[in-house]
């Protein structure tokens, strides 16, 4: 076990954590839905080279701001059936939602758990949730893939570890190198004059139902908007035509809307991933 500082992004999640008896607002994590058979213990295994490949996996934050890497650990994998609910759907994003609330034990595993749900017969949902110390919407994307990745290689007995390209013990130093540095200077100078006094803000505040509960944080307001496959696709063969991705489009298409309908010459957009 080594101990390791927290990098720059996890001190800030950090702080706040420690200002929370129940910081389980500080949880985020998603699911992959999948069609097909599919073989439980392989993709055990497969996650278990998952974590022993990725070190990012095996961090355990503490309370005095730095963190343990293990040099081996042994990811939980629940399993659950939900075949025999009335509303197999339904009870699958029910169940994700009420895990979403339980609180990492830190004492002994890592900020991040894995479940395959059973929705019907060779349909499943893969879900991935974690301590927003340990992930960020970027990493939450990217890992159902590499996890893909290890299944394959677990099906074909290639199982050899395949260390990650990226260190992430050098990110953890370069990104506090950073603050320390010349450059991190640099750039609080520039948006400090760049924004010397905050600009009117885009949207009018919406609320969600207070809380009860002393210390408990209200539900936040969240709107969902489909997008038809069709114009995704689009969107997607486009940002790969410009070198970008789609995301970066997306916040593209966000301002140009703001410009447009709003009358401003100019507009700071802002994305906390």
């Amino acid at each position: 076990m080594t101990s390791i500082p927290l990098s720059v992004p996890q001190k800030e999640i950090w702080t706040e954590w420690l200002a929370w008896s129940d910081p389980q607002h500080l949880n985020i994590g998603g699911y992959a839905e999948l069609k097909g058979a599919i073989d439980q213990s392989s993709l055990q295994q497969s996650l278990e080279l998952l974590v022993s490949e990725n070190e990012a996996l095996r961090l355990i934050p503490n309370i005095s701001g730095y963190q343990q890497l293990l040099q081996s650990y042994l990811p939980k994998f629940e399993y659950v059936d939900l075949t025999s609910n009335s509303n197999p759907e339904q009870a699958c994003m029910d169940w994700q939602q009420k895990w979403m609330s339980c609180e990492f034990d830190l004492r002994t595993d890592a900020p991040v758990r894995y479940a395959l749900l059973k929705k019907a017969k060779d349909e499943y949902y893969l879900v991935i949730q974690a301590m927003h110390t340990a992930m960020d919407g970027w990493s939450l994307s990217i890992t159902p893939r590499k996890w893909a990745d290890c299944y394959q290689r677990v099906l074909s007995n290639n199982v050899q570890l395949s260390p990650n390209k990226i260190d992430y013990l050098q990110f953890v130093k370069d990104s506090n190198e950073y603050l320390e540095g010349r450059i991190f200077q640099s750039d609080e100078a520039y948006w400090k004059e760049s924004f010397s006094a905050l600009p009117d803000p885009l949207f009018f505040e919406r609320y969600g139902q207070p809380s009860n509960k002393t210390g408990e944080l209200a539900k936040a307001y969240i709107s969902k908007h489909h997008i038809q496959s069709y114009l995704g696709d689009a969107i997607s063969r486009f940002a790969k035509l410009n070198q970008s991705t789609p995301f970066q489009i997306y916040i593209a298409l966000i301002a140009i809307y703001f410009l447009k309908h709003r009358t401003y010459q100019s507009s700071p957009l802002a994305f906390q991933i």
